[in-house]
């Protein structure tokens, strides 16, 4: 079995400047998890795209979308 690991940081390493450094990820248990939470995510992104007008270019953050944007649940 393969296992995928993904995993993300917000902030810099600047306690004159930020308060807080998060890290945060997910571990996929084989093949087809991966695949579930690629399309789950893919989905996800293509609805904000959709709705709110931004561009396939633009990375989306989630400091530069709406929180009504973020309103989005991954878990059924």
């Amino acid at each position: 079995m393969n296992i995928y690991i993904y995993s993300d940081e917000s902030g810099v390493f600047d306690k004159i400047h930020n308060d807080y450094y998060v890290y945060g990820g997910i571990v996929l248990l084989g093949e087809e998890k991966k695949a579930e939470w690629e399309r789950r995510y893919l989905s996800v992104e293509k609805n904000i795209r959709r709705n709110s007008g931004y561009s396939k270019d633009m990375e989306i953050k989630a400091t530069t979308i709406r929180n009504q944007e973020k309103i989005v649940c991954f878990v059924r």
